[in-house]
């Protein structure tokens, strides 16, 4: 795959789209799209109109943008050409391309020839996937932090330091024999210690790409009954979930992708818990609601807010409320529509549970634009960020933009600078030594080490195909 002799050729541009960007990387790349063309190309930087060939005798309008090594996205000579096209035409172009010479780029080919000629390091071209498959605004903000380049400068500042620890202790084991003490074994610790909490600090920073990818899941529980099933529908806007005036209509967790203004959920609808089930099934359904309940950032339980006897509701919220933090509890009272004193129930609600309830109902929409509006900002607070209205910033200056390779990679420093601090309490400074060496090279590794095929594979094989 990383093989940069090729000359490759691939959409560039989404299918939704109705001009097609066509991108070419490699040596070849201008000689092989004049060949295609109504007329040559200039090797030199700019933009040209001409038809591109899709078959013999038949071509289509095109502008053509010429970018030359190294001042280019690859570090190769690239070229674009766009057109107004559809998938049977494109398809057809491509062709005309591969006959002439080009060959087919794999996933995320485009942006490994960037790595390779150090036009990006690892991290940011990992970014660059971040932000094409980013599903929302915090996902987005986070990829293009780490595509600036903010990873790189703290691992980069971190290595620096363990390397100043490191030259230092190889100083005075070279002068052993010598009456030169360049650190003491107490200095060293000091510093490390330090240097070891800084890489810490990145790994429980309030962003990390787990949670953004991994996208955060919202419960809905209470007893059968409480409108569970309407107010999912409602919320995504969409029959997901079938509801009935009879009891026990879910039998399982139903899940669904909510999209809110800022962010996005998983969305589920818990089977009514019942509180002393009579049936097997029953029990089935209710270890199957706690244990999704026990995985989810929020809860929204419900209660039927018209109900004369809320005993079974009061018992379910208990059992909830000792699974989940209350803080992560949404409280709601559904079917408000057919309340005749809203007040009046909402009272007796929230002294009884000693909890505030928000009235909502699925069939009139009172209540649901509020709830979303504060899903919506509990998700973002959860991920370290808030919106002020105008841009959505992190609560942290400088949040720590950490992928499960990083997180790995930080992890293994960081157990290598413990162990080295020990060895130095002991007086083993040359064992200490080594481990710092480890510790410097897998801080350096985030961006710098080189890295074998397979590994190279199975980062840039993530992308898709024209990145």
């Amino acid at each position: 795959m990383h093989d940069s002799g090729d000359t490759i050729a691939a959409v560039s541009s989404s299918a939704l789209t109705g001009r097609v960007i066509i991108r070419l990387s490699g040596d070849q790349a201008i000689d092989i799209c004049s060949s295609v063309l109504d007329a040559p190309i200039q090797p030199k930087p700019g933009i040209a109109c001409r038809n591109a060939k899709i078959a013999k005798g038949v071509y289509v309008k095109a502008l053509v943008y010429v970018f030359i090594a190294p001042k280019s996205y690859t570090g190769q000579n690239c070229v674009e050409i766009h057109i107004e096209s559809n998938p049977p035409v494109t398809q057809a172009f491509l062709e005309c391309l591969f006959t002439a010479g080009a060959v087919q780029a794999q996933p995320g080919q485009f942006t490994a020839r960037a790595y390779l000629n150090g036009k990006i390091d690892l991290s940011q071209a990992e970014a660059v996937n971040e932000i094409i498959s980013g599903s929302n605004h915090y996902q987005l903000d986070a990829a293009q932090k780490l595509l600036a380049g903010r990873l790189s400068k703290r691992t980069e500042q971190l290595a620096n330091d363990i390397l100043d620890c490191l030259s230092l202790l190889e100083a005075g084991l070279d002068f052993s024999h010598e009456d030169i003490e360049f650190i003491t074994n107490d200095q060293a610790a000091r510093k490390l210690q330090v240097i070891q909490e800084n890489l810490k600090d990145m790994l429980k920073g309030p962003i990390s790409y787990e949670t953004l990818i991994e996208l955060p899941s919202v419960g809905i529980i209470g007893a059968s009954n409480a409108g569970k099933s309407s107010l999912l529908n409602t919320l995504l806007g969409k029959q997901r979930s079938i509801v009935s005036h009879e009891c026990h209509t879910t039998r399982d967790v139903l899940t669904a992708r909510l999209s809110l203004k800022n962010t996005e959920c998983i969305l589920f609808d818990c089977a009514g818990v019942t509180v002393e089930p009579v049936s097997t099934l029953e029990e089935l359904a209710r270890r199957a609601v706690y244990d999704a309940i026990a995985h989810a950032e929020f809860v929204l339980f419900c209660v039927d807010m018209n109900k004369s006897d809320w005993s079974e509701d009061l018992t379910i919220w208990k059992i909830v409320s000792r699974a989940v933090n209350e803080s992560s509890i949404q409280a709601l009272a559904t079917k408000a529509d057919i309340a005749k004193d809203q007040n009046k129930y909402l009272g007796k609600l929230c002294k009884l549970f000693k909890v505030q309830f928000t009235a909502v109902s699925s069939k009139t929409s009172v209540g649901i634009e509020k709830l979303r509006k504060t899903l919506d900002a509990r998700l973002l607070e959860k991920a370290g960020m808030k919106n002020t209205g105008q841009n959505i910033i992190t609560d942290a200056p400088d949040p720590s933009l950490v992928n499960i390779r990083h997180r790995q990679t930080i992890t293994h420093a960081i157990e290598n600078i413990d162990h080295a601090i020990d060895q130095l309490r002991s007086g083993s400074e040359d064992i200490a030594a080594m481990l710092l060496r480890a510790a410097w090279q897998g801080a350096s590794m985030i961006e710098r080490e080189s890295f074998d095929e397979q590994v190279l594979d199975a980062i840039f094989g993530k992308f898709c195909i024209g990145k």
